[in-house]
Parts: C-alpha cells; structure tokens; sequence
C-alpha cells in the first residue's frame, strides 16, 4: 500500500532550466561559455566532493574577467531564483492533507540544504529532506535511496519516488520504491498516485 511520496526538487518542486538561470545572469552570446565552465563539474558539489565556497573559488577565475562580476552574483543567487511548479506545490499539499507521507530528496549541493526551506515554503511541510551534498551520496546510486529509507523509517514497498530523471527513477526501482518519472504534468501524477 503507498503511504509516502519521495519527491525530487530541480525539475519536480520547481523548474530547473540550466539555459534560463544562466540568462538571468549573463547576455544571450554569453550563455553558452558560462554553462561550459560553471557546470561543467557540477557534479561534484552536488556529491558534496567539493564544498561551495571553494567550487565558487575555483571557477570564476576561469571566466572571461569582464564576466566575473555577474558570475559571483550567479553563485550568490541562482537557487534563490527557480521558478516553482505550482501543481506540484498544490498536490503535495493535498496528499499530506490525506495523510500520507511526503518527503524530499534531491541532488544538490550544500547551499541549497541550507536555504530550501525558505526559497519554497511547501517544503516546510515536508515530513523530511536529504540532499545529497552533506550525506556525500548522491541518486541515482542505491545508498542515498536506502539512507532515505533508514533515516525515515519508511518501506520502500510503501514509497513512490518521484524524479524528472528517468535513471534516478531506476536507482529508486533497483531498491524496491515504486517510481513515477514526472514530465511536468501534475494531474497525471496525482491520477497514478490515486490508482497505486
């Protein structure tokens, strides 16, 4: 029986759109150098290799001097900036209001721990979070599902995980989660999540 819907953030809670952030930031004939030097190794912050600081230390030198300004304010506030996913907000809301669980586990880097709450309030009634910086795990790799699981107490015969990724739902389904890739349509999810 589903008692717990695990959602991700980027893509799920609230838009992530590498392309859109950027020109936030940066002019059009810009974007496309900022993307290649700032998330060419984005990776590592969001496995927590690499705390922020020292990620933000490293690349804004590598971008062109006259660049260097708009890419620290990038640092400072881009995940302050992602539009949210207002269906996605509503049903989790409606679920909880049902009872069932409703939890949080996205890939990001540590910053993002620190200031998610207050970016998108929805997540404030969350019955928990793991992001993958501070735990050094990151989907779609077995252990952050089973840390979930554990740190929780859930069953994964119970959790449904919820990912715009198509492999991260795969990592869930290798652990026994039931797995739901979201492509933006909030009511399909709501419709799958009734007939589990």
């Amino acid at each position: 029986m589903l008692r717990n819907i695990i959602f991700d953030c980027g893509g799920v809670i609230c838009e992530f759109d590498v392309e859109r952030i950027l020109l936030r930031y940066f002019a059009p004939e810009d974007v496309g150098t900022a993307r290649d030097i700032l998330f060419r190794d984005w990776a590592t912050i969001d496995a927590g290799d690499m705390v922020y600081e020292d990620y933000v230390a490293w690349k804004v030198p590598l971008m062109p001097e006259r660049l260097q300004a708009q890419t620290g304010r990038f640092f400072d506030g881009w995940y302050k900036t992602q539009p949210p996913i207002e269906d996605v907000w509503a049903l989790a809301a409606r679920l909880k209001a049902r009872g069932y669980g409703v939890y949080l586990l996205s890939n990001a880097p540590t910053v993002y721990h620190d200031c998610i709450a207050d970016v998108f309030p929805v997540i404030k009634m969350f019955d928990g979070m793991v992001i993958s910086a501070p735990i050094k795990m990151t989907k779609p790799n077995r252990d952050i599902f089973e840390y979930t699981l554990q740190k929780f107490g859930l069953k994964a015969e119970e959790c449904l995980f919820v990912d715009d990724v198509q492999a991260n739902v795969d990592g869930a389904k290798a652990c026994g989660l039931d797995g739901y890739r979201f492509d933006g349509d909030a009511d399909a999810l709501a419709r799958y999540i009734e007939n589990a």
